[in-house]
C-alpha cells in the first residue's frame, strides 16, 4: 500500500508522514504513535494549546518561532526539543515553507529512560545530533512497518542508543570543543547532500585547506568526509526505497547522484544489495502490517 493511500485528506505536504500504535507492549510500556522525516510545512503555526496525551520530539531545520508554555523564541532552527505531555506549544512559520522531523512516544519505558539519561524537556537543544535522530526515526518505522511482528526490543534499542548520543554527544562537547567551521561543514553535509558540492568549496567554507579539513573531520567525526557524506546519501536513498514509490533514477538523483549506475554501484557497495533487491526485500511484507500494526484513520493526523 502506498503511504498516500491511507493518508487521503491528511494536511501533509510530503509523502513523509506515518502513524501506529505498537500492540503487544506490557503495562503500556511503549508506544510509537507517530513519526515524521524532513516533512514540508504550509506557512502557518501548528498549535496545541493544551498540548499532546503524549511526548513529543521534534526536529527544525528552517526558521521558526516556537512558543512553550508562554516562553517565546524566535528565528530558530537546527535545533530540537522534547515537549513533554500536557504542555502548551505552538510553532511555525506564517511567511514561509519550513520542514521538521518529529516522533509521537509514549510508555514507561521512554519515561525511565528520559530519567536515565538526564535528558532536559521543554527546552530548545543545539546539540548537533540531526542524522542521530534521523537514523532513530528510519529504524523504527523500518522494524514496525515492514515486519509482520515487530521486536519491541529492537525499538527500544533504537531509542536508547539516540538517547546515549545525545547524552554522549553533550558531553563531548563539553569536554572538547568542536570548532565551529567543522560543524558548519558537518551541517553542509547534512543537509545539502543532494548537491554536488566540490570538496575545494566546502574547504573553502570553512577557511581550511583541503588536506587540513579531511585530517580534521575525520580526527573529530571518525569519518572522513566523503564517506560521511556518501554514508548519508545512502541512509536517505534506504528510505525513499522504502517508503515511496519513486523510480529508482529519481532517488539516484534526489541524493546527490546524476548517474543512476554510479548510484547503484556505491549503494550496492555499501549495503551489500542492489537498489531494487534492497526495495523488494524492504517491501514484501507490507500486505500482512496489520497483524501487529494498527494505522489510525484520517481523523488522527493532525496529532502535533
Amino acid at each position: 500500500m502506498k503511504i498516500d493511500e491511507y493518508f487521503q485528506g491528511s494536511i501533509r505536504t510530503e509523502e513523509k508522514y506515518f502513524t501506529y500504535h505498537l500492540l503487544g507492549c506490557k503495562d503500556h510500556e511503549l508506544s510509537i504513535n507517530g513519526i515524521g522525516l524532513k516533512e514540508t510545512m504550509k506557512p502557518g503555526f501548528n498549535r496545541r494549546e493544551e498540548g499532546n496525551n503524549d511526548y513529543l520530539i521534534l526536529y527544525f531545520y528552517d526558521n521558526i518561532d516556537i512558543s512553550v508554555e508562554c516562553k517565546k523564541e524566535i528565528n530558530i532552527h537546527n535545533k530540537w526539543i522534547i515537549l513533554t505531555p500536557g504542555t502548551s506549544h505552538s510553532y511555525g512559520n506564517q511567511f514561509q515553507k519550513w520542514s521538521h522531523s518529529w516522533l509521537h512516544v509514549s510508555g514507561i519505558y521512554f519515561e525511565k529512560q528520559l530519567r536515565e539519561h538526564n535528558v532536559p524537556l521543554n527546552e530548545l537543544q543545539s546539540t548537533d545530533t540531526t542524522s542521530f535522530f534521523e537514523s532513530m526515526l528510519i529504524g523504527i518505522h523500518e522494524e514496525v512497518y515492514f515486519n509482520n511482528s515487530p521486536i519491541v526490543k529492537i525499538i527500544k534499542n533504537y531509542i536508547n542508543t539516540w538517547l546515549l548520543k545525545i547524552s554522549r554527544h553533550k558531553v563531548q562537547q563539553i569536554n572538547s570543543f568542536i570548532p565551529e567551521n567543522f560543524l558548519k561543514v558537518k551541517q553542509i553535509l547534512d543537509f545539502r547532500y543532494h548537491e554536488n558540492l566540490p570538496l575545494s568549496l566546502i574547504a573553502e567554507i570553512a577557511g581550511y585547506t583541503i588536506p587540513y579539513l579531511c585530517l580534521k573531520f575525520k580526527e573529530i567525526y571518525k569519518i572522513s568526509p566523503t564517506d560521511y557524506l556518501i554514508q548519508r546519501r545512502i541512509s536517505i536513498a534506504k528510505y525513499f526505497l522504502v517508503t515511496t514509490s519513486m523510480r529508482i533514477s529519481e532517488i539516484s538523483y534526489k541524493v546527490g547522484y546524476n548517474d543512476i549506475y554510479y548510484f547503484s554501484k556505491i549503494f550496492k557497495k555499501k549495503v551489500l544489495v542492489s537498489p531494487s533487491q534492497y526495495r523488494i526485500q524492504n517491501t514484501k511484507n507490507e500486505g500482512n502490517n496489520s497483524l501487529n500494526v494498527t494505522i489510525p484513520s484520517a481523523s488522527l493526523y493532525n496529532i502535533h
